[in-house]
């Protein structure tokens, strides 16, 4: 076997070239991490700063636009609240002039010098030219309802001018708001 001394010390250089190659490969990423941990301190410092103007903007859009919504909330449920009195009293006139054309008719029906007895069996049966009878019957009935319905459009009138004095208000302020944020909001929603 041809072998050499053993007993001879040799230098191990791949074992050197090996150790010293992997403790600078250590070093490189120490000196990475390091620099690394700095950035992200950097960052992170830097973030603080505007978080602090986000929780800011936040606290200010809390605190003026929170009135300024109520604001605007509450003028729409007095709006609403005007337009079911409106609805109602409309309801009301509705009512009120059937009424009276009821009462118009039955008292202009029931005057026989009016209608004659053939001209309410007319009526009643709804046969034959009732034309005439009703011709007759129109003065009685356009006077029974005719002071109601000016009535109740002078006050369904002054409602209607109530509503928009509360209404106009909201409508500039919404609008306003439209004005300002439109754009952006619409923007954001289209980013999703």
């Amino acid at each position: 076997m041809g072998g050499g001394d053993l007993s001879r010390k040799q230098v191990p250089w791949c074992s050197i070239c090996l150790v010293v190659t992997v403790l600078t490969c250590h070093v490189c990423v120490l000196v990475g991490n390091l620099k690394t941990s700095a950035a992200m301190t950097q960052i992170g410092s830097s973030t603080s700063g505007w978080s602090q103007v986000g929780i800011g903007v936040g606290r200010s859009l809390d605190s003026e636009l929170t009135t300024l919504v109520d604001d605007v909330a509450a003028k729409l449920v007095n709006v609403i609240d005007h337009i079911s009195m409106v609805s109602d009293t409309l309801e009301m006139i509705v009512s009120v002039v059937g009424n009276a054309t009821e009462e118009s008719v039955a008292s202009g029906t029931a005057n026989a010098t009016l209608m004659g007895v053939a001209g309410m069996a007319l009526l009643q049966t709804g046969q034959g030219n009732i034309s005439e009878s009703i011709e007759n019957l129109k003065p009685y009935v356009l006077g029974g309802v005719e002071a109601i319905i000016v009535a109740g459009v002078e006050e369904v009138s002054i409602m209607l001018d109530d509503f928009l004095a509360l209404i106009k208000p909201v409508l500039e302020t919404v609008g306003e708001w439209v004005t300002r944020f439109g754009t952006k909001a619409l923007t954001v929603i289209e980013s999703f």
